[in-house]
């Protein structure tokens, strides 16, 4: 009896780890902090002096993230959802500011 319930005890405990290690691993940044990853991406490499410009990026960044966190999505969404940021960053940001973080390869990472 002693043996069942010792054998017990350790299956459960190592299930317990496993779940553990299974969530830490799995742990996923959220949408808010994917956006505030990119939108720090930018301003490690260009200097945006406007308040707005800042909200407008963030909120850009947080939109293209939660496009692309959707259920079902084909390349060519992820295509069309990359083409968009591209034209609304080529729109907000200056020939300078775009060829800055085309030269750090930045700009790639933000559009994906």
């Amino acid at each position: 009896m002693k043996k069942i319930l010792s054998i017990f005890v350790l299956l459960f405990a190592l299930n317990a780890s496993a779940q553990v290690q299974k969530k830490t691993i799995q742990k996923e940044l959220s949408i808010e902090e994917k956006a505030k990853i990119n939108f720090t991406d930018l301003t490690s490499v260009i200097n945006l002096e406007d308040p707005t410009l800042d909200y407008a990026l963030t909120q850009l960044f947080t939109t293209k993230h939660k496009m692309l966190s959707r259920e079902g999505l084909t390349e060519t969404d992820k295509k069309e959802v990359s083409n968009l940021i591209d034209a609304k960053l080529r729109a907000t940001l200056n020939y300078e500011s775009i060829q800055k973080l085309e030269s750090k390869g930045i700009y790639k990472k933000l559009l994906n």
